[in-house]
């Protein structure tokens, strides 16, 4: 409470404190962890992201048409400038765009500011928290949409295209706790 004096006036006026919204989902029993991602595990996570979507899977089916007609062709003594294009588009989603991703990954990675230091990642019965510096934002398990568990990364939806990539061997000794403590509250979500 600060007091101002105006004329012989004493006016009063009172500093209120904004509660911390994310106050709610802290609990008693919590894991910290402070995790940082690399550019393999934002490869890992932009691989399965493009890859396991239906545009991915119609695009590998694609490739495997493509390179299936290619070798055929060549095998059949067709000579075709066709021949030549079936083969690029096969190799294309197969071959090319995996390489390029190594790049686009590394390159968000190494542009992104909020990728530059760990993130500290608190996991709770009732949700999860990710501070770094004085921001902080948060859920409730309720609002993880999906979950992934791969053997490098673990990915947290909790939207179409907005997930927490979560670095398996950066979490140690406690990933069997965590991992069930995540199936548990999300109910298997994926």
């Amino acid at each position: 409470m600060s007091q101002v004096n105006m004329d012989d006036e004493v006016i009063e006026k009172t500093v209120e404190e904004k509660p911390d919204p994310l106050a709610d989902l802290y609990g008693e029993k919590e894991i910290r962890k402070d995790l940082q991602i690399d550019k393999w595990d934002m490869y890992v996570f932009l691989m399965h992201h493009s890859y396991m979507s239906l545009s991915g899977v119609i695009g590998i089916l694609l490739s495997l048409f493509c390179i299936g007609k290619a070798i055929s062709d060549f095998a059949g003594g067709a000579n075709e400038p066709t021949t030549g294009v079936f083969l690029f588009i096969g190799l294309w989603f197969l071959v090319i765009n995996p390489i390029m991703m190594i790049g686009k990954a590394a390159m968000q990675v190494g542009t992104n500011p909020s990728l530059k230091k760990p993130i500290t990642y608190i996991f709770t019965e009732k949700g999860l928290i990710q501070e770094q510096g004085e921001v902080k934002a948060g859920c409730r398990w309720e609002q993880v949409t999906k979950t992934v568990f791969m053997k490098r990364v673990w990915i947290l939806y909790t939207g179409k295209l907005r997930g927490s990539i979560l670095p398996v061997r950066q979490i140690g000794e406690q990933a069997k706790e965590l991992e069930t403590l995540i199936r548990r509250q999300t109910g298997k979500k994926r």
